[in-house]
């Protein structure tokens, strides 16, 4: 009975009374009160998703690692700074810096900027003579993996000086200098001039820093061999410099002689008139690589291939800055070494940099 009277249909004035609002408000509360609510199915072991669980915390490192020194002091931040600079002179003493131009410019902020420059150190400087390398791109006289060539793709481990100056900031910071001054800067005679400009417009007080300089090329008439030596005797604190590249066999070698070790005729080297304008207080180096093929056709021709590196070295004195330096016998020691190719395959990567046009004509 009381069910239907609630149920019944109220009359239109008595629906629209502000009690008969409050009491159905009341009543909806009320339903939903007491209305029960239904348990929630467990997912089956298949359909359930794996919660996305972030990685457990590493485990902090064992104190054997980080144990601290016996003399905390003992560390390369620890000892004064002047130690640490001798330390610095040192090591980039021996470094042999290769300095690389990115093949393209690119756009930045609407304006055209030249290609960049950067730097790698050399795998393995020449122990008697640090300023050339040892194994350069073009040589045949050691291993594939020693020689040293510079691939975008697959860039040379970080060791020796490089390794040192990104150990950290202050580090970087105090050698800044040292990596000029101290070091041999490697670069090609056609790029000399750009990356003077650069670095002159980016860092100059680092251009003040270069004291020993080595050109690495052709010597062909292609190759601004001139142009850079000019460019290199208006340095102020220019101390050393040097060339290091492929020359033809008719510039360096007798081919009337001896055919399978003709002489060595370095006096008629065209090259040396020009770095004989540098002043006796700047030690020269010049290195050329010759590559004698043998031809079984041609007269007087070897054997079997072999290439032949020469070397003249004209070590700093003192005397007249003004006067032109001396090249006597005194003054200038000549080095020669012959050697069979230790890589002799056809299709060796050294061969590539004898096959361009302004070499081909070399062998």
């Amino acid at each position: 009975m009381v069910s239907a009277v609630r149920s019944r249909k109220l009359p239109a004035r008595l629906e629209s009374s502000p009690a008969a609002k409050s009491r159905s408000r009341a009543k909806g509360k009320s339903n939903l009160i007491a209305q029960p609510t239904k348990p929630r199915k467990a997912l089956h072991a298949s359909r359930r998703t794996p919660l996305a669980t972030s990685e457990p915390p590493s485990r902090p490192p064992s104190p054997s690692i980080w144990r601290e020194p016996a003399n905390p002091q003992a560390t390369m931040l620890g000892i004064p700074t002047e130690l640490r600079l001798q330390i610095y002179e040192h090591v980039f003493h021996s470094t042999l810096m290769h300095i690389h131009r990115h093949e393209f410019g690119e756009f930045i902020g609407g304006s055209w900027h030249p290609p960049r420059f950067f730097w790698t150190a050399c795998r393995q400087p020449n122990p008697d003579h640090p300023m050339l390398c040892a194994n350069p791109k073009y040589s045949a006289l050691c291993n594939e993996e020693d020689r040293c060539t510079y691939r975008p793709d697959d860039p040379p481990e970080s060791s020796g000086a490089v390794a040192l100056r990104r150990t950290c900031r202050l580090i970087h910071q105090e050698t800044q200098n040292l990596a000029q001054r101290g070091s041999t800067i490697s670069i090609h005679p056609k790029d000399l001039d750009s990356w003077l400009f650069e670095l002159k417009k980016v860092a100059p007080k680092q251009l003040e820093s270069i004291r020993r300089v080595t050109l690495m090329g052709t010597d062909t008439w292609r190759t601004p061999l001139f142009t850079a030596f000019r460019r290199l005797k208006m340095l102020e604190n220019l101390e050393a410099i040097a060339f290091q590249g492929q020359v033809a066999k008719w510039t360096l070698l007798n081919l009337q002689s001896n055919k399978n070790a003709p002489e060595v005729r370095w006096g008629n080297w065209q090259l040396l008139n020009w770095l004989k304008d540098f002043p006796c207080n700047v030690k020269v180096v010049a290195e050329g690589l010759v590559w004698n093929k043998s031809r079984p056709r041609w007269v007087n021709s070897p054997d079997k291939d072999h290439q032949v590196v020469v070397r003249i070295v004209r070590d700093a004195y003192e005397g007249d800055q003004n006067a032109s330096a001396s090249w006597d016998d005194q003054h200038v020691d000549v080095e020669v070494q012959r050697s069979d190719l230790i890589n002799y395959k056809r299709n060796a990567k050294w061969r590539m940099w004898w096959r361009a046009k302004e070499v081909k004509h070399f062998i």
